[in-house]
């Protein structure tokens, strides 16, 4: 869709096409194609198809790798997408929840239709947090791809949450969240929930830098780290206050997750783990982890 026919809708646009991934949709749908093709070679494990997932949200040159489990692990058809992100731009009152009333969202590789959620739990309608979030963006091609792939639209609905007090909050966010699911016209088997966040933010640029002048090395320092949350949050037992700015930014988004999947008695499995690092060498790194449930 091009810019005229976006700025006449209520379309949110692709903010970050062009930025951290590539903004031809030829040139897109092949570095999609390659990642899950490299991914398949890996000898990847076999598991039932996800519902539940926590997927990263950097640009695609470092996140790839971990969407590419979604096409991999979901082969059926998914017609409904939810995302819930933290907001890195705005700040927000604890345990507020916004939701997004887009008609759609642009990609390069297609416009996703609007899921419609009626949610009972105290809710913002303000889309322009939403515009410049790349927390919400970053898996949006590769629903795009799935939808091609299956020929059936996808619906997608989206929040942003920052701060959750605690595991009380926690468990009644997710639990209007599932009631609003059940209502859908759709069997869990079309639907993904999926948080969206990075794990550990190393070094100066994120002021996080814990483990200097430690004999250990600092990957296995941030690894140790990052596997302490994850067991948490497989296990459901997260019970710390949740604050964004975190070193894992979307605690309170994956504590969610974490919470539906206790409600189904869903199993949660580390399908992915790896950091920025691991693509390319810096002074700072950002770790990255693919579970689903």
């Amino acid at each position: 869709m091009d810019k005229d026919t976006l700025s006449l809708t209520n379309i949110r646009p692709a903010r970050f096409s062009s930025y951290w991934y590539q903004d031809n949709n030829q040139l897109l749908s092949k570095e999609i194609k390659e990642a899950t093709l490299h991914t398949k070679e890996r000898n990847v494990n076999q598991m039932s198809e996800p519902t539940l997932m926590i997927l990263p949200h950097s640009g695609l040159t470092y996140s790839k790798r971990a969407f590419s489990h979604l096409l991999i692990h979901h082969p059926s058809v998914i017609k409904a997408a939810i995302i819930i992100s933290p907001c890195h731009y705005a700040p927000f009152v604890p345990n507020a929840l916004y939701q997004s009333s887009f008609e759609g969202y642009d990609t390069p590789l297609g416009c996703l239709s609007s899921l419609s959620l009626e949610i009972e739990y105290p809710t913002i309608h303000d889309n322009f947090p939403f515009l410049s979030e790349h927390g919400v963006e970053m898996v949006l091609p590769f629903l795009a791809y799935k939808q091609h792939e299956q020929q059936q639209d996808i619906g997608v609905s989206m929040f942003l949450i920052n701060h959750l007090e605690n595991k009380e909050k926690t468990k009644l966010l997710a639990s209007a969240l599932l009631n609003a699911i059940k209502n859908l016209p759709y069997s869990l088997s079309e639907i993904v929930v999926i948080a969206s966040s990075d794990f550990t933010h190393y070094g100066k640029r994120f002021q996080h830098t814990p483990f200097e002048g430690r004999e250990e090395s600092v990957e296995s320092l941030i690894k140790r780290e990052d596997m302490k949350v994850i067991d948490e949050l497989i296990r459901g037992i997260h019970t710390r206050e949740s604050i964004f700015p975190s070193t894992a930014c979307g605690y309170a988004a994956m504590s969610v997750v974490s919470e539906l999947a206790l409600e189904l008695s869903i199993k949660g499995h580390l399908v992915e783990y790896y950091t920025s690092q691991d693509i390319m060498k810096s002074d700072d790194s950002v770790s990255y982890a693919t579970i689903f449930f």
